[in-house]
């Protein structure tokens, strides 16, 4: 029978965020979860933001006990946050037991704090280049791409190729987006969560060449 060992809502450092921490076990399982708990001056808005976060939680642990996964865990960053944006990356990890190693992948979010509602990319970058577009900048060594972990550029000829638009992204205070690809979408495992780094500059320079 699972056991709920801990449920906590601890304040962060950032004045809007707490976080729920839920830990389930059973014999051949067990789940670390922690996700925001969000509190804002406009109530509805933090509602609703809550209320995507504690379905999503919800969804995962079903998911991963679905799978029979044997270990599994999510956690989570508040990646920018001013008057008007919160900007959350949320990690889903799970391992099987005999696996290499686990997997893992990033789904950012960035939320309206007026409305609660996730904001999508074109919000912030009203022209989105075409996955072609933004395979053949990489390639061509136009436009880097990097680690999440590194500041630094990833070495061009690690670059798989961009197949899709990530609707995983955040924002930071200079108006630049970022997407988040998962381990093997555009490297190795080895390099973890990647991101192409775009704002409208770099995409108007990207069209005129």
């Amino acid at each position: 029978m699972k056991k709920l060992l801990g449920l906590a809502a601890l304040l962060l450092a950032v004045n809007t965020t707490a976080f729920a921490a839920v830990t389930t076990t059973e014999e051949n399982y067990s789940l670390e979860m922690k996700y925001p708990v969000v509190e804002l001056a406009n109530q509805a808005a933090a509602d609703r933001i809550n209320s995507y976060y504690a379905k999503d939680a919800e969804k995962f642990r079903k998911e991963v006990y679905k799978a029979s996964h044997s270990q599994a865990a999510t956690n989570y960053e508040v990646k920018y946050e001013d008057d008007n944006y919160l900007a959350v990356a949320t990690t889903y990890w799970h391992y099987d037991r005999g696996a290499a190693h686990g997997i893992f992948f990033t789904d950012a979010k960035v939320f309206d704090k007026e409305t609660g509602k996730a904001l999508p990319l074109k919000h912030f970058l009203p022209k989105v280049p075409s996955a072609k577009v933004l395979d053949q900048a990489i390639r061509e060594g136009k436009l880097p791409f990097y680690s999440v972990n590194n500041p630094k550029p990833l070495e061009q000829t690690s670059f798989f190729g961009l197949k899709y638009i990530s609707d995983s992204y955040f924002i930071d205070k200079d108006n630049n987006v970022y997407l988040l690809y998962a381990p093997y979408d555009l490297s190795s495992y080895a390099a973890g969560t990647t991101m192409v780094k775009l704002n409208p500059e770099i995409v108007a320079n990207l069209e005129a060449k």
